[in-house]
């Protein structure tokens, strides 16, 4: 009897886990060198928290900021982490993906999640030396760490305000 592996799942199942651990590691750096300095330093009126629960992440919440009167800003972290170091002057929005043989409704379109802005990260990371080029190569994702990032560029979206211009051109969920 053949036994057969499916590679694609293992692969998924292990770039699921490097991800969350550099999107964790990319949360470590952005509350130390955004959020605590905007809340600190320019905003003392405002105090941020990122949600460890995984249910209310999975329900589009990464961040939440609160002002003095208790309003809150909810914030889903969206980064290009796969284009590290590359200037890169785009951003995709997930319409849609398939899982368990179904196409289902991606982050930016779906129904019931609380999230009301976007923030898109474009992060820069150190580099090392390729000990056989010479050439400058970007830290494996699984090896990442708060302290390898340097800088990143961020855009805070309000998805309600996307969507109504979205909205506008003809471009809705339909």
């Amino acid at each position: 009897m053949i036994h057969m592996v499916d590679y694609n799942e293992i692969v998924k199942k292990s770039n699921f886990r490097k991800d969350t651990r550099a999107e964790h590691e990319l949360g470590i750096f952005m509350d130390e060198n955004y959020y605590s300095r905007l809340c600190e330093d320019k905003a003392p009126y405002l105090t941020f928290e990122r949600e460890t629960d995984l249910k209310l992440q999975y329900e589009g919440i990464d961040v939440i900021i609160r002002s003095d009167d208790n309003r809150e800003i909810i914030i889903d972290e969206k980064s290009a982490l796969y284009y590290t170091n590359n200037n890169l002057q785009t951003f995709a929005f997930e319409l849609s993906f398939e899982k368990d043989g179904k196409v289902r409704d991606g982050w930016f379109v779906k129904n019931g999640l609380k999230t009301e802005y976007y923030m898109l990260i474009w992060p820069n990371a150190r580099c090392e030396k390729d000990k056989k080029t010479g050439q400058n190569i970007q830290v494996d994702l699984a090896k990442l760490t708060s302290k390898d990032f340097t800088i990143v560029e961020a855009i805070l979206l309000s998805k309600k305000k996307l969507l109504a211009y979205l909205a506008s051109l003809g471009l809705t969920k339909e």
